[in-house]
């Protein structure tokens, strides 16, 4: 199974504090991969990039905040063959950024800032795969934890105008 892949992504990002505020909105982006065979096994490089708008309801109301999403991560696993089917362990290390862009005023005359997010995680999976025909064509379902390692929030409040220093969260 190995080579390259390329596709489309969309999906729908929603964060809510109780209470306080909730921002959502849809993304659209693009997938690819690489994918290496090793006599014992396999190694991929995976990226993902994802951009679109959310909206905002809290401190009043805010539209067209930008969100881009960068996501990298190197695997390396085994290919365990049985009668019938085949499983894949794997492991590896993944970088996520996701940048948040709320510049500007609510409508209730609050501002908004800049958020950087950056996580460095290790992902652990195991990949479970069926044949279906001679063409190899599969069916896969895989589950994976990531495993938090560090990250790092920078809040760019200096984006106010208020006179306030950028805020770094680890």
């Amino acid at each position: 199974f190995g080579g390259w892949e390329l596709g489309g992504q969309l999906s729908r990002y929603v964060y809510v504090e109780p209470g306080e505020m909730r921002e959502w909105g849809d993304k659209a982006g693009i997938v690819g991969a690489y994918t290496g065979l090793r006599e014992d096994g396999f190694y991929a490089l995976n990226m993902r990039y994802e951009v679109g708008d959310n909206a905002y309801s809290g401190s009043g109301t805010m539209d067209k905040i930008t969100d881009k999403l960068l996501e990298v991560r190197l695997l390396s696993g085994v290919d365990c063959v049985y009668s019938g089917f085949s499983l894949a362990p794997y492991f590896g290390v993944g970088y996520r950024q996701l940048l948040n862009d709320a510049r500007g005023t609510t409508s209730t005359g609050a501002h908004g800032y800049r958020r950087l997010s950056q996580y460095f995680y290790v992902p652990l999976g195991l990949t479970h795969r069926i044949p279906l025909n001679a063409d190899s064509s599969r069916i896969a379902t895989t589950l994976e934890y990531d495993l938090f390692v560090s990250g790092r929030q920078t809040s760019y409040l200096s984006d106010t105008g208020q006179g306030f220093p950028d805020v770094v969260n680890h």
